[in-house]
């Protein structure tokens, strides 16, 4: 498991602010760059997991799975190292809003809203399997609800995504 105590640890180019969730594999947290203020989140899996080859190619396979898909509707990632002690780590988009499953827990759409989410989940979905990435944990807890005025739907957690390859004279 992620230690608590990364709190104002660099990794790469940012510092590490605050733990924003935990999941299977590690941790989540709001990095900054101390020099430009930008603010990002930071997947940091385990040393444990780091040092098992299929949990660290997953993890690698997972920031370029997303990185490929290039969407609106899919979470962006801007980088992705190793801590000299052994953290891996992927550096994406700082998100500010809800999960589509908390969203959910407080109130009841009309079909219009249903619409305009589902419409945007198709987009990412399609987005992702023209990259032939198929991302098989669809969920509410992994699609995020961003704060405004008009419903904006990014798509999460691609950590048990399949990357299929393409065969001769597919499209």
């Amino acid at each position: 498991m992620v230690p608590k105590d990364l709190e104002g640890r660099k990794f790469g180019n940012y510092v590490l602010i605050e733990r924003l969730g935990t999941g299977g594999m590690g941790a989540v947290y709001l990095g900054e760059h101390p020099q430009i203020g930008r603010k990002v989140a930071i997947k940091v899996i385990s040393k444990e997991l780091a040092a098992e080859d299929n949990q660290a190619a997953r993890f690698i396979r997972e920031a370029k799975a997303i990185v490929g898909i290039n969407h609106p509707n899919v979470i962006d990632v801007f980088d992705f190292g190793q801590t000299d002690d052994g953290y891996l780590y992927t550096v994406m988009e700082h998100l500010e809003g809800k999960d589509l499953a908390s969203v959910m827990r407080k109130r009841v759409f009309d079909a219009n809203e249903i619409w305009a989410y589902l419409e945007q989940i198709c987009h990412g979905l399609q987005a992702a399997h023209d990259q032939h990435i198929i991302h098989r944990d669809l969920k509410p807890a992994n699609i995020f609800v961003l704060d405004g005025e008009k419903p904006q739907i990014k798509l999460l957690d691609f950590g048990l995504a399949k990357v299929l390859k393409p065969t001769d004279g597919d499209e």
